[in-house]
């Protein structure tokens, strides 16, 4: 794989991965999922009986970040290098993994960053931001997504160990 990858050949390369083998793809992530599954249930179980904390919450979405960011990293090296990774959740602490999960995590922050903006505005009481009403604020979601989807093109670069 060359080190200029295009938009056109990652977008090719997807489509025919995702209706290459089905079966094959299910019964790979099958195990991921039901870990996935059990996570959240554990989270619903723990806010139910009273019992999780802003820190359990920060634990599971650290840990949810890392198990999809490991879904991402074995995606992309299977359809950009046809490079199974077997047991993809043995490379959750992997340097290359948690790369991946910080600029991931970091697009999307990006991206939701108005949302977020929005949600501090109304919390503290502040209706105008330079002059407008802050509920302008949302509409800095197009540009935000715009250049999120931009940025994602490194997410490839980034799961094979190529500079950005």
């Amino acid at each position: 794989m060359n080190d200029n990858l295009n938009i056109s050949e990652i977008v090719s390369k997807s489509f025919s991965y995702i209706f290459k083998d089905i079966k094959k793809i299910f019964r790979e992530s099958f195990f991921t999922v039901l870990f996935l599954t059990i996570i959240f249930n554990g989270l619903y179980f723990l806010v139910l009986g009273n019992i999780a904390t802003k820190f359990t919450f920060f634990i599971i979405f650290a840990l949810m970040g890392l198990v999809i960011s490991t879904i991402g990293y074995k995606v992309h090296r299977d359809i950009l290098l046809n490079q199974t990774v077997f047991n993809p959740l043995f490379k959750m602490f992997d340097f290359t993994n948690i790369r991946y999960l910080f600029y991931s995590t970091l697009i999307s922050s990006l991206a939701l960053s108005p949302v977020f903006l929005k949600y501090y505005l109304d919390r503290n009481g502040i209706s105008t931001l330079f002059g407008a009403d802050s509920r302008y604020v949302v509409l800095l979601l197009i540009p935000t997504i715009y250049l999120a989807f931009k940025l994602i093109l490194i997410l490839p670069k980034i799961s094979l160990n190529k500079s950005i």
